[in-house]
C-alpha cells in the first residue's frame, strides 16, 4: 500500500469508524494539462469548502479535478467505498464523516479530504389540543388529560390551567410518526372514588404530521366508572367450614359477607387497608343460624341479609349503612338497583357518614341461580352516574366482581371485570333452589342485598361488546401427540388453525385494550407484563368460548408502567402473531411469539366469544399461577386410571385414540371440565382433579 494512503487510513481510523455512502462523485482531468511525468496534483474540488453541512437524507455531490490521468479511490472514515469515477447515494446518514478522494498513478498520488457533518433532520412538532367539557356541556376547568402512544406504551400528561378547560400537549417526530395510534383520556376524579371519563383514539397520519398535529380535539366526559380498588378479596376458606363436603361453596357466603363487612368497618384515615374484623368461621355460624331455611348449609337470602345488616357499622345516623333484601322477576330492574346502590354516596340522602369510612359500598348477589356461590359487585362502568338516576337512558358496559369461590383453583376468576351482557347471561340468573330449599320465598327471583335510595329509576340498556371476528372460526377434529407415562400417545382434539388462533388472540388483546385498560390502571399494569398463550376452546355454557391466557414471558422484561401495546394480526397466511408498524414508506413486521403454557406463569385470562370474537370478561392476579390447574395430560391420566391404565405398558391396550375437549358444566367459566372419551367410555375431570363419569 502507498505510504500516503496508509497514513490516510490510519488517520481516519483514529477519527472513528462509520460508513456513509457518499452522493454522486467524479474525477475530472484539467483540459489544459499535458500529462507527463510531473507530480500528480488535485487542482480543484467540489464542494469548494472543506467543512460542509447537510441534513440527514440530503443529496450531496463530490468531485475533484486532477492534472493528469489517474486512478481514484474514495474513502469514508478510512473505509474504501468505491473506485469508480462517480457514484450516487440519496440518503446521507447522520453523523460526522471524513470524505477522502485518493488519486494515484505511476507518477505518485494526491488526496483531498472534506469534513462532512450530517445533521439529524429538524423535528416535526405535533400538537394535540382542545377543550374538555362536562357531561352537561359546561367547561371542566383544569382537566386531567393523558395521551398514550399505543404502539410504544409511552404516556404523557397534557398541560392544563386552573382557570381554563383547555389542554395542550406538544410532541415531536421522535414521539410519534405516521401510523402511530394515540389514546387520549380526559378524566374527572371525584373525592368519593368515582370517575367521569372520555376515552378517544386517533391515528397519526402523514397529513396529521404535515398539519402540525390534532387541534380542536374537544373531549366531553361521556362515560362513568366506579371501581372500589381498595375493596378486599377473601377466598372461601374451606378449612373454616364446620360441615363436610363442598366446603368451598359453603364458605362463599361467609367470604362475601366478610369482604363487605370488613370494608365498611375500615377507617382509611387510620389503617392503610381493611383489617380482618370478622373471620369466616364466625360468619358461617352466624349466617346459617339466621337463614330462612336453617338446615341449608349455604347462606340463603335471609342469612346473607341478616349477616350484613346486623353486623355492619352502626348506628345508621353515624355511619349511614343500611341493607335490605331486594328481589324481582325483572332482571333489568334488579340491575338498575345494583348500579344505583354502588353509585349512591353514603350520607348524601339519609343517615350519616363517618369520616374515613367508604362512601360507596358493594352489593352481595347469589350467582348462577343458586346459593352456592355468592359474589360481591364492587364496581360498574356506565355512560353516566346512576345516582341520582340520569334523565336519559343508562348505558351499562360492565361490572367489577369479586368471586370467593376459585380459592382452591389458584386465583384466576376471583378478581374480574365482566361485560354487562356476560353478567346478565352467565352469572346473574333467577334463583332455582327448589331442590335444596323447598318453598324458599325467593325462588324464581333475582336477588340482591342492597340499599339503593328510594327514588324512581329510569331506563337501562346493556351495551353489547363489539364483534371482532370477520368470519366465523370452525374448529376441526385433529390428532395431537401427548406424552403420557413418558411415551407418545395420539389423541383427538377440536383445534383451530394457527392463523385462526392468532385472530382469537388479537380479539382478546383488542377487547381488553378498548374495554378495560383505560378504566382499570391496576389491570393495565399487570397486562403490560404478559405475552399471549395459546387459546383454549370451551364447549357449552352461554355458547362456546375461548380462554386466552396471558403469561409471564420466558424472557424477563422490565415491568411497564403504562398500558400494553395493541398487537394486530395480519390475516393472510400468517403463522405467528405480528406487530405491524410503518416507518417512512416501509411496513415493518415484528413477530410476537405465542408462548406455550407453563407452570405458574399465568397472570391474566381473557374470555372471548367463539362465534364473533367479542370480549366477555377478564380476570387477573398479582402473582403468576398455573393455569389450567389440571392439564390436558393430567386429566387424561386420571381418566385412564378409571379403566385401570396406569403405565405405558397398559397404555398399549387402548383400542382407540382418546378424544379430549374442554366443556362448561356449571360454576366458574374459568375452570371448565375436561371431557375424556376413551374406549367407548366418557369421563369428566374437574379442575379440582375429581373424575365423574
Amino acid at each position: 500500500m502507498n505510504v500516503k494512503l496508509s497514513t490516510i487510513l490510519f488517520l481516519a481510523a483514529m477519527m472513528g469508524f462509520g460508513l456513509a455512502i457518499v452522493q454522486s462523485a467524479s474525477v475530472v482531468i484539467a483540459n489544459d494539462v499535458v500529462v507527463s511525468d510531473q507530480s500528480i496534483t488535485i487542482t480543484s474540488w467540489y464542494p469548494n469548502e472543506t467543512i460542509i453541512n447537510d441534513n440527514e437524507g440530503a443529496t450531496r455531490t463530490f468531485n475533484v479535478t486532477i492534472n493528469q490521468t489517474v486512478d481514484v479511490i474514495w474513502l469514508i472514515n478510512g473505509t474504501e467505498v468505491s473506485n469508480h469515477s462517480q457514484y450516487t447515494n440519496t440518503s446521507a446518514v447522520a453523523g460526522y464523516w471524513n470524505v477522502t478522494a485518493y488519486v494515484y498513478n505511476e507518477n505518485g498520488s494526491d488526496t483531498h479530504t472534506w469534513w462532512w457533518r450530517v445533521n439529524e433532520p429538524p423535528k416535526t412538532l405535533i400538537v394535540v389540543c382542545g377543550y374538555v367539557l362536562k357531561p352537561n356541556g359546561e367547561p371542566k376547568l383544569n382537566p386531567d388529560v393523558t395521551v398514550t402512544n399505543i404502539n410504544t406504551g409511552e404516556e404523557w400528561t397534557a398541560e392544563t390551567n386552573e382557570t381554563s378547560n383547555y389542554y395542550r400537549l406538544v410532541l415531536d417526530s421522535d414521539d410519534v410518526s405516521d401510523g402511530t395510534r394515540l389514546r387520549i383520556i380526559a378524566v374527572n376524579d371525584s373525592s368519593t372514588g368515582y370517575h367521569i371519563i372520555n376515552v378517544t383514539t386517533r391515528d397519526v397520519t402523514a397529513t396529521v404530521m404535515n398539519d402540525g398535529g390534532i387541534s380542536d380535539l374537544n373531549l366531553t366526559l361521556d362515560e362513568f366508572y366506579l371501581n372500589l380498588v381498595d375493596f378486599p378479596m377473601y377466598q372461601a376458606n374451606a378449612s373454616a367450614c364446620p360441615s363436610t363436603g363442598d366446603k368451598e361453596h359453603k364458605m362463599c357466603g361467609p367470604a362475601t359477607g366478610q369482604m363487605n363487612l370488613n370494608y365498611m368497618w375500615w377507617n382509611s384515615s387510620a389503617d392503610p387497608s381493611p383489617s380482618l374484623r370478622y373471620n369466616q368461621s364466625y360468619l358461617y355460624d352466624y349466617g346459617i343460624a339466621r337463614n330462612w331455611n336453617t338446615s341449608l348449609p349455604y347462606f340463603d337470602t335471609y342469612g346473607m341479609w341478616r349477616t350484613i345488616q346486623y353486623l355492619d357499622p352502626s348506628p345508621y345516623s353515624v355511619y349511614g349503612y343500611n341493607f335490605n333484601k331486594y328481589s324481582s322477576t325483572d332482571q333489568t330492574y334488579m340491575m338498575k338497583l345494583i348500579c344505583h346502590w354502588i353509585c349512591y354516596t353514603v350520607g348524601t340522602t339519609w343517615g350519616g357518614h363517618k369520616d374515613g369510612h367508604p362512601y360507596h359500598v358493594p352489593g352481595a348477589v347469589p350467582a348462577y341461580g343458586n346459593y352456592t356461590n355468592w359474589m360481591s359487585v364492587r364496581g360498574v362502568h356506565t355512560n353516566e352516574n346512576a345516582h341520582p338516576w340520569p334523565t336519559g337512558e343508562l348505558l351499562v358496559y360492565g361490572f367489577w366482581v369479586n368471586d370467593p369461590y376459585p380459592a382452591s383453583m389458584g386465583g384466576i376468576g376471583e378478581n374480574s371485570y365482566k361485560t354487562a351482557d356476560e353478567w346478565a347471561t352467565m352469572y346473574y340468573l333467577p334463583l332455582d333452589v327448589s331442590d335444596i330449599s323447598p318453598g324458599d320465598p325467593y325462588n324464581g327471583r333475582y336477588v340482591g342485598i342492597l340499599e339503593p335510595p328510594d327514588e324512581e329509576v329510569g331506563e337501562l340498556r346493556i351495551v353489547p361488546a363489539k364483534p371482532r371476528l370477520v368470519d366465523a372460526i370452525t374448529p376441526v377434529m385433529a390428532e395431537r401427540t401427548l406424552v403420557v407415562y413418558d411415551v407418545e400417545q395420539l389423541a383427538l382434539e377440536r383445534v383451530v388453525k394457527d392463523d385462526e388462533s392468532l385472530k382469537i388472540v388479537a380479539a382478546a388483546i383488542d377487547g381488553v385494550n378498548e374495554q378495560l385498560v383505560p378504566y382499570d390502571p391496576a389491570f393495565a399494569e399487570v397486562f403490560a407484563e404478559t405475552a399471549p398463550g395459546e387459546p383454549m376452546l370451551v364447549a357449552g355454557g352461554n355458547g362456546d368460548y375461548y380462554l386466552v391466557p396471558f403469561n409471564v414471558p420466558v424472557e424477563v422484561k422490565p415491568i411497564k408502567k403504562v398500558p400494553v401495546k395493541i398487537e394486530k394480526v395480519k390475516m393472510s397466511g400468517l403463522k405467528k402473531l405480528e406487530r405491524v408498524k410503518r416507518v417512512d414508506e416501509t411496513i415493518i413486521i415484528e413477530p410476537i411469539p405465542i408462548e406455550p403454557i407453563k407452570v405458574e406463569r399465568t397472570l391474566v385470562v381473557v374470555l372471548v366469544d367463539a362465534g364473533d370474537g367479542s370480549f366477555k370478561e377478564a380476570s387477573w392476579v398479582a402473582d403468576p399461577v398455573k393455569y389450567l390447574p389440571v392439564s390436558k395430560v393430567e386429566a387424561l391420566k386420571l381418566a385412564l386410571g378409571e379403566i385401570d391404565i396406569t403405565d405405558s405398558n397398559e397404555l398399549k391396550t387402548l383400542w382407540s385414540k382418546p378424544a379430549i375437549e374442554l366443556v362448561y358444566r356449571g360454576a366458574s367459566p374459568y375452570y371448565p371440565d375436561w371431557k375424556i372419551m376413551v374406549d367407548g367410555k366418557v369421563f369428566y375431570v374437574s379442575q379440582g382433579g375429581v373424575v365423574d363419569s
